[in-house]
């Protein structure tokens, strides 16, 4: 005989926790796209006003 409440449970318990790994996934994906973002480093026009020669 089937129990329709504790399969309606197990349903939800199921869907909770498919949404819990969907959403870090989401949030690894975002954390990963940020990290290939290039940053484009701050070019000086008169390397004697930089700060240190890395810099220029």
């Amino acid at each position: 005989m089937i129990n329709y409440y504790v399969v309606e449970k197990l349903m939800k318990f199921q869907q909770a926790d498919l949404e819990q790994k969907a959403r870090q996934a989401w949030k690894w994906e975002k954390l990963n796209n940020k990290k290939q973002v290039v940053y484009k480093e701050p070019v000086f026009k008169q390397p004697a006003l930089a700060c240190c020669p890395a810099c220029c």
